[in-house]
């Protein structure tokens, strides 16, 4: 059926399978590996800083902070894929 509000048509948003894929996999994530979640969390979500600020802020070099964002993020990018593929 389709909505209707004072005779007019509310069309429905289109499922964003994308998102879906994205917060699944980030909860796999948040379980399977902890600590690299909660380096991604901070990162993105939270000091909203350039690499170099956040590798100084935990006392790193700005390579190594550089590589460990680098892996949390193919971590997630293969948990994503994995989500995407099981919604389509």
């Amino acid at each position: 059926t389709v909505p209707y509000y004072d005779n007019m048509l509310i069309a429905e948003e289109p499922v964003d399978y994308q998102r879906i894929a994205m917060r699944t996999a980030l909860e796999r994530m948040r379980i399977a590996y902890p600590q690299r979640y909660l380096i991604l969390y901070e990162f993105y979500f939270v000091e909203n800083i350039s690499v170099k600020e956040y590798a100084k802020k935990n006392g790193i070099a700005f390579q190594v902070m550089y590589r460990k964002l680098d892996r949390c993020r193919s971590i997630l990018r293969k948990l994503s894929y994995e989500e995407l593929k099981k919604l389509l």
